[in-house]
């Protein structure tokens, strides 16, 4: 039995080091900044237009991305599944564009800005409720060092939101 753990605690730590994420190796962020995920900026239904109040998380990204060139940004888009898939792949990838031109307008130089659109496949709720929905109309924006690869796109487990039909039911419950 000893051998069999023993066996497989070097697996464990082979795999850790074969299996390295890019962001393992990245160098000390500079001070006040985290390396990674930073915000999300949520999207209407079918709409890869930017809403206003998504606009100062925005800001607040550019300016401590001008003032750090040191600093890229990974922007990874998403759709809900209320399309098709071709539909969906397209939507995030216009909103993962909406975001890239916002920043280049603010001085952002494009190469400091890699973008990834993931289409439905990385959904953060099951879709059965408006809200859930909603949320999963996103673009993620990520942090990374400049001249390193950016980081692997956060797994994202769907939450334990209700089967469709319980979101008008929680609704009515919480009702007064």
């Amino acid at each position: 039995m000893k051998l069999l753990q023993l066996l497989s605690l070097l697996y464990l730590t082979w795999s850790i080091s074969v299996f390295a994420l890019p962001q393992d190796d990245y160098p000390a962020p500079p001070a006040g900044v985290e390396w990674g995920w930073q915000a999300e900026v949520l999207f209407k239904i079918n709409s890869a237009k930017l809403r206003t109040e998504d606009r100062p998380t925005l800001n607040q990204l550019a300016n401590i991305m001008l003032s750090n060139p040191e600093i890229s940004l990974l922007i990874t888009g998403h759709a809900d599944k209320t399309g098709n898939l071709a539909l969906n792949q397209k939507l995030s990838h216009q909103r993962v564009n909406a975001v890239r031109s916002y920043l280049i307008k603010k001085g952002i130089a494009s190469t400091r800005i890699t973008m990834q659109s993931l289409g439905e496949q990385r959904p953060v709720a099951n879709d059965a409720c408006t809200e859930d929905r909603i949320r999963n109309r996103r673009a993620d924006l990520a942090f990374f060092p400049t001249g390193s690869a950016p980081p692997v796109s956060r797994a994202v487990h769907a939450d334990e939101s209700p089967e469709p039909g319980e979101c008008e039911e929680a609704r009515e419950d919480a009702r007064p």
